[in-house]
């Protein structure tokens, strides 16, 4: 039985100069470049490339930092995606953060709510419904069971 790799599988760790002459008078220093296999999020294996002017830590250390930095960019890309904040009610700071807040609380409160309804398809199929079903007199549990599927007889109809 063949063990799967390890991860993340270092191909190059190099130093790179920048040699234009305005950008090296710029930037005398030199920078690394790091280039490893990872897997993606559905498990294929990819190349990445990394330039960091961090040459104390370890190649495998570099590659770690970018992969959590990854995590929390998409987990910012998904809140501002779902919560579709565009505009504010107040421009004072503390209204700012009010709405912020608010809303990062919705989005904490949906995520447990599909969570507990054991909702099977993407989250933002059930962020959709929600909203849809707002002003709905009915629990979440009834909403999720009723239109879960595509397939459902009495499934809502999205213009």
């Amino acid at each position: 039985m063949v063990s799967p790799p390890h991860y993340p599988i270092i191909l190059k760790d190099e130093e790179v100069e920048l040699t234009g002459r305005k950008s090296h008078k710029r930037y005398p220093r030199s920078f690394r470049h790091v280039s490893a296999k990872v897997p993606d999020s559905n498990g294929k294996e990819i190349t990445v490339s990394f330039l960091s002017n961090n040459v104390d830590w370890a190649a495998s250390s570099i590659c770690d930092l970018y992969r959590c930095r990854w995590g929390i960019e998409t987990f910012f890309k998904e809140i501002k995606q779902t919560l579709q904040i565009r505009t504010f009610v107040g421009f004072s700071r503390n209204a700012i953060e009010w709405q912020i807040w608010s809303a990062l609380l919705t989005y904490l409160l949906m995520r447990i709510m599909a969570f507990l309804s054991e909702w099977k398809r993407d989250f933002k199929h059930f962020f959709t419904l929600m909203k849809g079903a707002l002003w709905a007199k009915r629990t979440v549990r009834v909403i999720v069971s009723r239109y879960g599927t595509a397939a459902s007889a009495k499934a809502i109809r999205w213009a």
